[in-house]
């Protein structure tokens, strides 16, 4: 089957599901732990070294025409027509316009969302286009703080090529040079990064670093390395922003490829079939070591804490009897709830986020049997009671940093280690208890299966209608909040996935 024919199979009622985070979320920019660019004086003016969209787009660029672009696999002249791309179709080109009144498919929303989280200030002084908690993720962050009118402007490119590669002051004639420069050093790893480091471009060919990216808006950062603190927390949600699910494997598959995939430190190189279950693998660990990153810095800021974005948003959001009526004349028999595991936590304590398969001990420990595995087994005891204690933030920490080990050895598998590696951790879904399945579990489950399943695909097997049934029972209309699962649709998931 082609590509476009089962992405429609599988992906698109995939995208569904995801798709409630994308109109209000976009991509991070360059990548975290990633020496940024050096800032200029306490609060620039601008951000350092931001050369814009039309720096990259010219014919003889990245702008060259895109017509034969879509409909068919990226090869390696991709690149010549990458910014067009992007421009044509990628939803990321769209973030700044989300917080105007421009967007239709949500219009109002960002207005609506600042007027209940700010109700005292005047109507000019709570746009969202202002506000650099939104700026920060909705066009490049380092142009949030910003106030000279070229910066401004800037920002209407929404979460354009320098949100993710880096602001291409260092690096907009230099990168060019980049593929003579590595043939002569033998494409040698060290020259390859050294190269992306001293001009502050984004080593986005490393797939751990690309995810970190990504994470840095879809689950959220500290500030450091000039850029804002990207946080969308309760208050937040409370006030109509979507709650962010982030699968890095997924929403990376679902994006119009401007780029060719693949190891820039080995000549003639492409993405393996198996690279679907790689990035599953690599971008699971990137979320929660982004995720603890976050953890440890709210508990710094202490304001609030805890901070209700760190529970799991069923553990409050649920229905209180055990009836789930589907209609007038029916009513299912069934936990609307699930059933905490004594052993884990115990009742009056919420549960720490769902990040699986790190969250849950069974299905890491076969992923990665180590010193990660019980740093986030103490941090998820530390977290799941009713008042987490502050020093949670040391555990964070350190979970954050044996993450981040664990994703650069994920990074470095070979495809059919990945693909192994990846069945293994799968197979654990058979052992989580009924009780335990929420929609964001069924979903994170989804996204592994499925990722799994594109790998076969590649490889010349899959069934990709196997899973349509699954993404019908987890669609939701655009606007549609709903964090729990009816039994029947949660029966039927477990089964199917398991």
């Amino acid at each position: 089957m082609t590509r476009p024919g089962w992405i429609v199979a599988v992906l698109a009622p995939a995208a569904v599901v995801a798709a409630a985070a994308w109109p209000l979320t976009a991509r991070s920019p360059h990548v975290d732990g990633t020496p940024a660019p050096a800032p200029e004086a306490a609060a620039p003016p601008a951000g350092p070294g931001v050369v814009g969209q039309g720096g990259c787009a010219s014919a003889g660029c990245h702008g060259a025409p895109a017509g034969s672009a879509f409909g068919h696999e990226p090869d390696e002249n991709r690149w010549a027509s990458s910014a067009l791309v992007w421009l044509a179709a990628d939803p990321h080109r769209r973030a700044y316009e989300v917080l105007t009144e421009n967007h239709e498919p949500t219009k109002g929303l960002a207005t609506r969302m600042m007027s209940l989280l700010y109700p005292d200030r005047k109507p000019e002084d709570r746009l969202a286009t202002k506000e650099v908690r939104c700026l920060a993720c909705h066009t490049n962050p380092t142009l949030a703080t910003a106030t000279d009118a070229h910066s401004v402007a800037l920002r209407a490119e929404g979460v354009s090529c320098e949100a993710c590669h880096g602001n291409a002051g260092g690096w907009l004639y230099a990168h060019t040079g980049f593929g003579e420069q590595r043939r002569k050093a033998g494409f040698s790893p060290d020259v390859t990064a050294d190269l992306y480091r001293t001009t502050g471009m984004a080593p986005l060919y490393d797939l751990g670093q690309r995810a970190l990216a990504c994470a840095g808006c879809h689950v959220g950062a500290p500030e450091g390395n000039g850029l804002p603190l990207r946080d969308m927390n309760h208050d937040m949600i409370a006030a109509g922003h979507p709650k962010l699910n982030f699968d890095f494997a997924t929403y990376q598959f679902m994006l119009p490829r401007h780029w060719f995939e693949r190891d820039r430190t080995k000549p003639g190189s492409k993405a393996d079939p198996d690279f679907d279950a790689r990035a599953w693998l690599v971008g699971r660990v990137a979320h929660a070591e982004t995720a603890c990153r976050l953890t440890a810095d709210r508990a710094r800021r202490a304001d609030p804490w805890p901070e209700f974005a760190e529970s799991s948003c069923v553990a409050c959001h649920h229905r209180l009897n055990i009836h789930f009526e589907t209609d007038k004349n029916k009513k299912e028999r069934g936990p609307t709830y699930p059933t905490p595991d004594p052993a884990v936590r115990k009742l009056g304590s919420l549960p720490w986020q769902p990040i699986w398969p790190v969250t849950r001990a069974e299905s890491f420990a076969a992923l990665a049997p180590g010193p990660a595995a019980g740093t986030v087994e103490k941090l998820l005891k530390e977290m799941q009671v009713p008042r987490p204690p502050l020093a949670a933030r040391a555990t964070a920490a350190t979970a954050a940093d044996e993450l981040a080990a664990l994703r650069g050895r994920l990074t470095g598998l070979s495809g059919r280690a990945a693909f192994a590696a990846a069945g293994e951790v799968l197979k654990t879904t058979a052992a989580i208890t009924d009780g335990a399945w929420d929609r964001d579990l069924a979903e994170q489950v989804y996204y592994g299966r499925t990722a799994l399943e594109r790998a076969r695909i590649k490889g010349g097997g899959g069934d990709p209608a196997r899973f349509v049934r699954v993404a019908e029972k987890l669609r939701l209309d655009r606007g549609t909040i709903q964090f729990f699962l009816p039994p029947d649709d949660a029966k039927a998931i477990r089964d199917q996935l398991k």
